[in-house]
């Protein structure tokens, strides 16, 4: 039998008739409960490496992530995009909840291409995927800028970090070589 009434108590009686035309009737009462109304993390952008701290309320028992937790918080350090479930049970009722934890991708912070050039020519140094950057390396540190002139004059990894828009900090370096051939013009 399946109930599909609203929350409450429900009285049913069943009439039973034998092959002797006796009756008997049975009564049974059927309590519906509700099923828990759950209340939990709201989506979230994250950084990579960063640990992020889930709960979940309106239940007495939870089941995380198939089964990994059954506490009301769950820890999660995610390394890609993925999709939290969790389940609350409550007077054998359940519900569910999904939470959507979207990676804020280091992937797009860039710092060019490495470059080859004559000792004493410039390059633009171009950094991009943030809002805010930072250089640093051989012959250079503390520039605040997104793109800047540099003068070659000594080979190394020139390194810029980068701010996202959602406040992850993250760093990629371009590799400048500088050649002090003779045939260099």
């Amino acid at each position: 039998i399946s109930f599909n009434n609203p929350p409450g108590v429900y009285n049913y009686s069943v009439i039973g008739v034998d092959i002797n035309s006796c009756q008997d009737t049975a009564f049974v009462a059927v309590i519906v409960n509700a099923s828990p109304i759950l209340t939990y993390s709201p989506d979230q952008i994250f950084c990579l490496g960063d640990t992020i701290i889930l709960s979940v309320s309106g239940a007495t028992s939870y089941i995380w992530d198939s089964g990994s937790s059954t506490l009301s918080t769950y820890s999660v350090a995610p390394t890609t995009s993925q999709t939290i479930t969790v389940i609350g049970t409550s007077n054998g009722c359940s519900a569910s909840a999904n939470i959507i934890l979207t990676l804020d991708d280091p992937t797009l912070i860039s710092a060019g291409n490495d470059v080859i050039l004559c000792v004493g020519f410039t390059t633009l140094l171009s950094g991009s995927g943030g809002i805010n950057y930072e250089w640093n390396g051989p012959s250079i540190s503390n520039i605040i800028s997104s793109d800047f002139l540099l003068l070659v004059d000594t080979s190394g990894y020139y390194t810029v970090t980068v701010q996202t828009t959602n406040g992850c900090i993250y760093s990629d370096s371009v590799l400048i070589t500088a050649n002090n051939n003779s045939s260099c013009t």
